[in-house]
C-alpha cells in the first residue's frame, strides 16, 4: 500500500500544531501532517529522505527562525521547488518581503479562528491550482 502523502508544519506553539492538524483534517484534504516544533526537527524530517507536498513555516521559532529555515531549504537543491508557505501571526512588511525574496510561496497571517484556518485549508486544497500545481 502507498503511503499518503504528507505536509510539514513548523511551529513551536504545540496548541497551533494541534489545531492545524484539526483543521487539516476537517477540510477534507487526503494528507498527513508531519509537525515539528523547531527548524532543526523541520530540517532533520527532510533528511530522513521523505518529501513532503508543502511545507508551512512559523517565523517566530527559537534557536531558528522561520526564515533562517527557509533560506536553508530553498538553498538545497533537493528542495529549492518545494512549496514553502509562511504561516504566521508575526509577519511584518519587513518580514513578508524577505520570505518572498527567500522563495516563499506566499505569506499568510494565521486566521484568528479554527474555522477561519478550516476554511483557508479548504479553500487551499480543493483548488485544482493547489492541487496540481503544489500538491
Amino acid at each position: 500500500m502507498d503511503k499518503k502523502p504528507f505536509i510539514l508544519y513548523v511551529d513551536d506553539d504545540p496548541d497551533d500544531r494541534e489545531l492545524f492538524g484539526y483543521a487539516l483534517t476537517t477540510c477534507g484534504a487526503d494528507y498527513d501532517l508531519i509537525t515539528a516544533d523547531d527548524g532543526f526537527d523541520a530540517l532533520k524530517i527532510l533528511a530522513s529522505g521523505e518529501k513532503p507536498k508543502c511545507l508551512y513555516i512559523d517565523i517566530n521559532m527559537p534557536v531558528m527562525s522561520g526564515l533562517e529555515l527557509l533560506k536553508i531549504i530553498k538553498s538545497n537543491s533537493l528542495y529549492a521547488l518545494l512549496p514553502v508557505f509562511i504561516f504566521t501571526t508575526a509577519a511584518n512588511e519587513e518580514s513578508i518581503e524577505e520570505a518572498k525574496r527567500l522563495g516563499a510561496a506566499d505569506v499568510i497571517i494565521k486566521p484568528r479562528s479554527i474555522q477561519g484556518l478550516i476554511n483557508y485549508l479548504h479553500s487551499c486544497f480543493s483548488t485544482t491550482v493547489m492541487r496540481n500545481e503544489f500538491l
